[in-house]
């Protein structure tokens, strides 16, 4: 009986592995692999070309591509309804994450105090309280189900996504928090939020952009948006990323 038992629990077991893996999308991680390399071999050009087996940018950057490939496969052999039922504290855990910026750990970097220093390496928080944030409004959408159509839970999963992009903002880190309204958008599209509630906000967009662009963004932000659709303003200043990344994609 014990033997038979174990048999069958061992077969569930391996029957949902093999579900888990059934789909998985060979070509988008050969997408990320080619990227990785192109990645490490502009950082490795960058600095010199030195040699890899020395501590040096590019082999940190091969080193950390490697380790981010071994978590992606650790991460993709866990059932996705343990995040989901952990998924409040993950949330809380990346708001304590985004906090550590405004403690003695946290460094300017590009006018920005969204990064931490913890000696060995230089962090973004606002990276991993991205997922966590996905991952906690996925699990309250789901939650909702049908009832995502009502106005309380609408703005519910606003609030959770509109707290670390405050934080964010606070660094201040416009692109960073623009990709949380980004995914916000997204998710409520696919939970088929009432239609009145997207038409609003898509209404007031133009408001809200212009209170933001007097009221809210510094002038070097300001610039920088300006960059993205005329970068002859700052050739050599602010624009010369945007007109150096066109280059390099032309």
């Amino acid at each position: 009986m014990i033997s038979t038992r174990h048999h069958r629990s061992s077969f569930q077991i391996q029957a949902a592995t093999n579900e888990r893996w059934r789909d998985f999308d060979i070509m988008l991680f050969l997408t990320i692999l080619v990227l990785m390399v192109f990645g490490t071999v502009a950082v490795w050009s960058a600095v010199g070309q030195p040699s890899m087996l020395t501590w040096n940018l590019g082999s940190q950057q091969l080193l950390f591509g490697v380790i981010g490939v071994a978590l992606m496969f650790v991460v993709a052999s866990i059932d996705y309804r343990y995040f989901e039922s952990a998924a409040w504290v993950l949330y809380a855990l990346g708001i304590g994450f985004l906090l550590t910026v405004l403690s003695p750990l946290g460094v300017v970097i590009s006018g920005a105090e969204n990064w931490i220093d913890i000696g060995f390496a230089i962090l973004q928080p606002s990276e991993f309280a991205k997922v966590t944030t996905i991952i906690a409004l996925c699990a309250f959408i789901s939650s909702r189900g049908q009832a995502m159509r009502e106005f309380g839970n609408f703005v519910i999963a606003g609030m959770i996504v509109a707290l670390p992009m405050l934080i964010v903002l606070i660094g201040p880190d416009l692109g960073q928090a623009m990709v949380y309204v980004a995914f916000w958008a997204a998710s409520l599209l696919v939970a088929r939020t009432s239609k009145r509630y997207i038409l609003a906000v898509i209404a007031i967009l133009p408001a809200v952009i212009a209170f933001a662009w007097f009221f809210v963004l510094e002038e070097y932000q300001r610039i920088r948006l300006e960059c993205s659709f005329n970068p002859g303003i700052d050739p050599l200043g602010y624009c010369f990323q945007s007109i150096q990344g066109g280059i390099s994609i032309g």
